[in-house]
């Protein structure tokens, strides 16, 4: 009769252990999975972070000045099938400054990244995208919708990309744009005509990027057809 109640107790104990150890293996998986994977960026105005985890429902997340006393939290909501987002708000954005970014569920946090603000800028998606035809060449021009941070918009890069209707193959052409400051500092980039084929229809589409290499989204593709 001891023997068996001491055999119970014992494999009761290594139950118990080997709960712990695989508690302890299942939230460094998550850590490890939410370090790799968490992304934070911003357009100056709004901060949006995401990572990956396989259920968003629990999650918040935090983000630390390094310089400040200011931490702001924000809930995480799912934002696609495999990505958790989160944007956190009233959040004071300062060139050189860097946060750390902290996930937690419960009382469990899931290590920490530090996020800095410079390295971290992602501009936001050109718009009102227009192609003329002037002397046998084709003017595309935009508007990068940095006019809250000129001196910002000055120093962004562009790619400009095109393709023929119909098919996958793309040419892509980066650059610093001229400003035509006489259409409200519109961007604008000039595409040969010999470059083109003659009575084909094309799709150009306009992305800006960061001095860090950080480009934005791409707008929508706009059509235009060459003579």
């Amino acid at each position: 009769m001891k023997l068996e109640r001491r055999a119970g107790v014992m494999l009761s104990v290594a139950l118990l252990v080997v709960g712990n150890i695989a508690t302890a293996v299942a939230l460094s998986g998550v850590s490890n999975t939410v370090d790799q994977n968490l992304t934070c960026t911003h357009d100056f105005v709004r901060m949006s972070c995401d990572f990956k985890a396989p259920n968003c429902s629990g999650y918040n997340l935090t983000l630390q000045s390094d310089s400040r006393s200011e931490e702001v939290h924000c809930i995480v909501k799912q934002c696609d099938s495999e990505r958790c987002c989160c944007c956190p708000e009233q959040m004071f954005l300062i060139y050189g400054e860097t946060h750390n970014a902290r996930v937690c569920k419960g009382a469990e946090c899931f290590g920490s990244k530090i996020i800095s603000i410079a390295d971290s800028f992602k501009p936001r998606v050109p718009t009102n995208v227009t192609v003329k035809e002037s002397n046998g060449n084709f003017e595309v021009t935009w508007r990068t919708n940095m006019e809250h941070r000129p001196s910002v918009s000055e120093d962004l890069t562009a790619i400009v990309t095109y393709r023929k209707k119909g098919d996958t193959e793309k040419v892509s052409k980066s650059f610093q744009p001229a400003t035509d400051w006489l259409q409200l500092g519109l961007k604008y980039y000039e595409i040969p005509g010999q470059y083109l084929e003659p009575n084909t229809t094309y799709l150009v589409s306009v992305r800006s990027n960061s001095w860090y290499g950080l480009p934005s989204d791409s707008s929508e593709e706009v059509e235009f057809t060459t003579r």
